[in-house]
């Protein structure tokens, strides 16, 4: 299900789709799962950069691009006939996904720490000479077929033979292993591990005594030694290591397989031997010096065979070293058909870097002519990250200076460099070197085995971290460490694995000696040099690299649980959801503790890192859980889930289906905004950080369930809950029953028997009896709010009881308390009253409204608008359609046509996507504009900027949490991007005109939104499709509803519920009786169901009230989604259903006289990246939005579009084409609210920004309206 909703299913490498791999997984598996946005300290509060104070992110986008490319290759399961499903087209959900090695991503990855995934692994050259003899080595049984495949096990294609299999004899010590024999045959276990060394004595010429590389046995029964039919194999799976990327000074050996290429590591066993007789003047032997099919050897071996074929064909023998001799392998005795052989050629390999990032690419000029050569090709976008000491690498395009070649790749200078040196440099010299810090130890190369007695010698032993230095036995008497000392480093992590690392690092230099060009040699896990290919055929399966790719994969995991954030995000994550919003200091380091040891108050759990076990007991266990002190902390508890309250009272008052069946609810998530199995998004029903607006967000404090009680999420959970009690499980009077009875529904409260009998299942609570009405009180209060009614409340309801004698009104009149809704305390403030605030009263004015519709999810706003055609310098259409490639890009022939002003754009002819003709029509008509390249900033900035390079970069400031949802999304509401706790943009604006005495309607009809925080009156939320939603039971409750909500309360989140009610319940009980009676001037009617239509409607509505209302401005907020494209490119059906709902939305306010009183501002929290993912579009930041209405002067585009869109050029950085905004939302918002009627005192307020702006990069009214 994670691969659908993060859409890392079929995701592949650059390498293998000439597309960029999709971010979305990587970025969400960190923010949502694991790590958070935040450094954390182990007390829950956010690390903070010793320099600027400003919180330290866990991640950045360089991180998410590199980490994407491990989230490559993952597949569904083929079906399977036992799962059930619903049609046969369905995938498969239920089994792990499997892993394609074809479609990774085989270049190296940096880690979050500056590293490399990857790092603390040895190297595979370091295995030791036969280590699949070693003990510890591991087996695993295959069957009858090999992991090679079929064509190999049949040593023989096309009529022609192949060598035949590695094929220990049968009274070989690696024979009786894997055989296993019972007496009479062999048993085949599943897998086998090597308890002691295998010898080689008296074995010396057998296979696998001489083999540089094995990978599958093949084994027969000793029952039938000779009959092949009983042939079992074996894949040997080796101790997980990694390679070094680079090798050998630059400098390899030539490996050639048919017509392709490759420079190969000569100590890598990578080809087979090619011998030619006199060096290549004479004839060539195929297959020959090899001891079994499919055999892989290093270079030196390769001579070796090669030499020893001097007495048998004569001359000199050696390596062929001419290209022209060495073409297909003959087929007959071949060691591999079509598999890499091994030429005396040197090879070149290069790095070609990158300006300004300093992304390094691999150059092999052999492997760029193979037909997977995109890896290595120069101006390839195969790139990664490395760390250059001290930041400095070749520039571009002073590239002589480093004896470098100067190369503009198209999109990006770079230089093409040569490789003077790699080497293995000790890192530490002595123990006085060492840091104090393990954790911080630079050591990146892990040792193949632990070191031991009498081969090792502890030569250092640290009490304070138990850091044991081991040297080899032969240097125990050296004044100094060298690269061979091992270091034993114990877990990081409690219960974690011990890491043996040895004293030596691998450095690349670039350029001539002293030049300074160096980077950390970087590993990797997958296939690269002489092994890797586009298409894994018999030679190379991909099931040999499965293994790999899982490894690759583990080993991100890994970084990421033993990561510093990942014990508090985890922690906090689980009380936030369990016990408090806002759990203490105290209380997270206490749990945090727990997670990081595996024990809590004196207990042993597993006594490792990450037990869960002890972390929920310190969850459930401590005082701020559990005692009662606790839940008179006014801050301390939560806001009850409205599901969780819906299920309690189920089981508390003993629900009971009428047939048995189970309970089914009928849309749960459009009524009450959350049901179960049916999240809107990975991001849940509501969001961890939210913070209601009021005492909680006054002190800083979120209340993610608050997100979902709003007005109408509110009405409808009463609506259900008093049904539930009065009818049972049904659909009536806006109950949760699905409707669907056998006899039939009845809704009759005078015959409320007769109704229930009708139900699904009804609440069965019957009080004792003989109980008194204070015992029926005492009762009701224990099983619904845990006795936490205060006395003003419970005397309240008992005075209710004693004059109703109702046991279901008084249940009722529970669910509506304070106390019922959260889970602390709420001791009642008798010295403060509650203030409830007034409308300001109309003075009939003229009224105005801003509409703002948000494209929630990041809309990819330049497939929106388009250069077209009459650019100045350069043809911008062309590079638009050369970035976004053919499955994004639209043909000029299907833009809509529009035109701008000479010289205010780079391009007099611009185009709308071809399903929005009635925006283009009204652009046309000068009543819509387009802002060109918007997005959060804390001031301008430039490319330069953004690297760094600049001599502002230091003082330049960015919005927090760039590229993400959550982060954006809140810079583009609140308008503020360094104030986490600032009010929205509309609600400020709203505040301004309050404060002129102007009666102001703030309303939302996409629920609680940040957008509209900030108003002297609290805003409404409205249902889009049923408005204001009716209490039905209103006037039933109405004045002990009032007596309840008079007093205030200590606790925050029951002023939170509170001032929800008291906003809600009366508000829309009388905006619903006006809206009942409002009858549109147009038939509004979209041709298919249109979320946007229904909300664009019912603002209408609303503005067809303004007499009524007495409204004077109006400031209302929209919502569309689905824009959070990451495995989709087409925009048809979304922006075609946003374009139908504004043309409907025109024509009613046209009809009403309001057209030139309304302007509607779209926005979206970002753009997204021109290079697409091969499924779609991720993250960036710049985009394109549009503003419309009667008094809008339109037909122009205002803002700066970018003068080139591709990567590296004005503003569009990195190869996925992300855009630096040319214009911050201050820039529109300015005009808009001078349109509004704030004044230039109140402007500091509502956009607190605006003087970090040039007037130039800034609209003003007379920019944006007519007159």
């Amino acid at each position: 299900m994670m691969a659908e909703y993060l859409s890392f299913r079929r995701n592949q490498a650059y390498a293998y789709s000439t597309r960029h791999p999709d971010e979305n997984f990587a970025r969400e598996i960190q923010q949502l799962f694991s790590i958070g946005l935040w450094q954390l300290n182990d007390d829950g509060t956010q690390v903070k950069d010793p320099v600027t104070g400003e919180n330290k992110p866990t991640y950045t986008n360089d991180d998410i691009q590199s980490q994407a490319r491990v989230w490559t290759g993952h597949e569904f399961q083929p079906l399977r006939s036992n799962i059930e499903r619903e049609d046969q087209s369905s995938s498969n959900y239920v089994d792990p996904m499997q892993l394609r090695p074809v479609w990774r991503d085989p270049l190296p990855k940096m880690n979050l720490y500056g590293g490399h995934i990857g790092d603390g692994y040895p190297l595979c050259e370091n295995l030791p000479k036969r280590h699949w003899l070693k003990p510890g080595a591991r087996f695993v049984y295959t069957g009858s077929s090999s992991d090679e495949g079929d064509e190999v096990d049949a040593q023989a294609i096309n009529g022609w033979n192949l060598f035949p299999r590695l094929q220990p004899a049968v009274d070989s010590p690696l024979h009786a292993a894997l055989c296993a024999s019972d007496g009479t045959k062999c048993t085949f276990p599943s897998e086998v591990v090597l308890t002691s060394e295998l010898s080689c004595s008296g074995n010396a010429n057998s296979q696998e005594c001489r083999a540089d590389r094995i990978v599958v046995v093949k084994v027969l029964d000793v029952a039938n030694p000779t009959d092949n039919s009983t042939a079992r194999y074996y894949t040997y799976k080796p101790l997980p290591c990694v390679e070094l990327t680079f090798f050998n000074n630059g400098v390899g050996k030539t490996l050639k397989r048919t017509w392709y290429h490759s420079c190969g590591n000569p100590e890598l066993p990578l080809g087979v031997p090619s011998c030619c007789s006199d060096f290549g003047r004479g004839r060539r032997q195929d297959g020959v010096g090899c001891l079994f099919g499919n055999e892989r050897m290093t270079i030196t071996t390769a001579e070796e065979r090669c030499s020893m074929l001097n007495q048998t064909i004569g001359g000199n023998v050696a390596l062929c070293n001419t290209d022209w001799r060495v073409g297909w392998s003959s087929v007959e005795n071949s060691c591999t058909r079509r598999g890499f052989q091994w030429l005396a050629n040197d090879c070149l390999i290069q790095v070609q870097v990158l300006a300004v990032t300093g992304r390094v690419g691999v150059v092999d000029e052999l492997g760029a002519r193979y037909w997977a050569g995109n890896i290595w090709r120069k101006n390839g976008a195969n790139t990664f990250r490395v760390n250059w000491e001290g930041g400095r690498f070749p520039s571009p395009p002073n590239c002589a200076a480093a004896g470098c070649d100067y190369l503009n790749a198209g999109s990006a200078e770079t230089c093409v460099c040569n490789i003077t040196r790699t080497t293995y440099e000790r890192v530490y010299s002595s123990g006085d070197a060492l840091p104090p810090n393990k954790e911080a130890f630079d050591l990146h190369i892990g040792a193949a085995y632990r070191p031991s007695p009498p081969e090792y010698v502890a030569v250092l032993t640290r009490p304070s971290d138990n850091v044991v230095v081991w040297a080899p036995s032969s240097e125990v008497t050296s004044a100094s460490w060298s690269t061979n000392v091992v270091f034993e480093v114990p877990p990081f992590r409690k219960g974690g694995r011990t890491r043996y690392l040895l004293n030596s690092r691998s450095m690349v230099h670039v350029g001539p000696p002293g030049s300074g060009f160096v980077f950390r040699n970087p590993p990797h896990f997958m296939p690269l040099f002489g092994k890797y290919s586009r298409q894994f055929e018999a030679w190379n399966s991909d099931k040999l690299w499965l293994e790999s790719s899982e490894q690759e994969v583990e080993a991100l995991l890994d970084h990421l649980f033993e990561h510093n954030s990942t014990a508090p995000f985890v922690c906090y994550r689980l009380a936030q959801n369990m016990i408090t919003s806002n759990p203490s200091p105290r209380y997270m380091r206490s749990m945090v503790n727990a997670f990081r040891t595996g024990e809590y108050n004196g207990r042993v759990y597993s006594g490792k890192y990450g037990d869960m076990a002890a972390t929920v007991a310190a969850m459930l266990l401590d005082p701020e859980a559990r005692s009662p002190y606790a839940d008179v902390i006014p801050t301390h508890g939560m806001l009850r889930d409205p599901l969780i309250k819906l299920l309690g009272v189920m089981r508390t008052l003993g629900y009971r289906s009428t047939w048995g069946q189970e309970v089914y609810f009928d849309d749960l998530l459009e009524k009450i905004g959350v049901s179960a199995f049916q999240s809107p998004s990975v991001f849940g029903f509501y969001k961890p950080e939210f913070r209601p607006a009021g005492v909680l967000s006054d002190k800083g404090l979120v209340a993610p369930q608050a997100q979902i009680i709003d007005g109408p999420n509110l009405i409808f959970w009463l609506n259900g809950m008093y049904s539930l009690v009065d009818f049972g499980l049904t659909s009536c009077s806006g109950g949760f029953g699905s409707g669907f009875f056998p006899i039939g529904r009845y809704c009759n409260r005078n015959q409320i028997d007769r109704a229930r009998a009708r139900s699904e299942g009804q609440l069965t609570y019957q009080p004792p009896a003989n109980s008194t009405a204070n015992e029926i009180v005492d009762e009701l209060d224990l099983l619904l709010t845990g006795r936490r009614l205060s006395n003003s409340s419970r005397d309240i309801l008992l005075f209710d009881y004693m004059q109703q004698k109702s046991v279901s009104r008084l249940i009722k009149l529970l669910l509506l308390s304070a106390e019922f809704h959260v889970t602390n305390f709420p001791q009642p403030n008798p010295s403060r009253p509650r203030s409830i605030s007034s409308e300001v009263p109309s003075q009939g004015r003229r009224p105005k409204y801003i509409i703002v519709v948000y494209k929630s999810g990041g809309l990819d706003s330049f497939n929106m608008l388009v250069p077209r055609g009459g650019c100045t310098n350069n043809d911008l259409y062309n590079e638009y359609s050369t970035v976004r490639g053919p499955d994004i890009a639209l043909s000029q022939a299907e833009l809509l046509g529009i035109n701008v002003p000479t010289g205010t754009q780079p391009c007099t002819a611009f185009g709308v996507h071809p399903s929005m003709p009635r925006l283009t029509q009204m652009y046309q008509q000068q009543e819509a504009l387009f802002v060109a390249n918007i997005g959060g900033l804390v001031q301008p900035m430039t490319l330069e900027d953004y690297y760094g390079t600049s001599p502002e970069a230091a003082s330049i400031r960015t919005p927090p949490s760039l590229f993400s949802h959550n982060g954006m999304t809140q810079t583009a509401h609140n308008g503020d991007a360094l104030n986490n706790s600032a009010t929205g943009i509309l609600g400020r604006i709203a505040r301004s005109m309050q404060t002129q005495g102007y009666r102001t309607e703030v309303i939302s009809v996409a629920g609680n939104q940040k957008f509209l925080e900030g108003s002297l009156t609290p805003y409404t939320a409205l249902n889009p499709r049923s408005g204001a939603v009716p209490f039905y039971d209103y006037s039933q409750v109405q004045s002990v509803l009032g007596n309840l909500t008079k007093q205030a309360f200590e606790s925050s989140l029951a002023e939170t519920y509170q001032s929800s009610a008291l906003r809600s319940i009366g508000k829309l009980e009388t905006l619903s009786q006006r809206l009942s009676s409002v009858t549109l001037n147009t038939t509004f009617e979209p041709t298919a169901r249109n979320r946007l239509a229904d909300q664009l409607r019912m603002i209408s509505r609303l503005i067809k009230l303004r007499q009524q209302l007495g409204t004077e401005r109006g400031v209302f907020y929209a919502q569309d989604g689905g824009y959070d494209t990451h495995n989709n490119y087409d925009l048809s059906s979304l922006l075609g259903g946003v374009d139908e709902a504004l043309g409907l939305f025109k024509e009613e306010m046209v009809a009403q006289g309001m057209w030139d009183d309304v302007v509607i501002v779209q926005s979206s929290e970002f753009g997204r990246t021109l290079v697409g993912n091969g499924q779609g579009t991720d993250h960036a930041w710049g985009g394109n939005i549009w503003v419309a209405g009667g008094s809008v002067e339109g037909g122009k585009i205002l803002g700066q579009y970018p003068r080139s869109l591709m990567p590296e050029v004005d503003v569009v950085f990195n190869s996925r084409g992300r855009v630096i905004p040319t214009r911050g939302w201050e820039a529109v918002w300015k005009g808009v609210a001078e349109w509004f009627g704030v004044t230039p005192e109140q402007m500091p307020e509502v956009l607190p920004n605006l003087r970090n702006f040039p007037p130039s990069d800034i609209f003003n009214r007379g920019d944006m309206f007519k007159n």
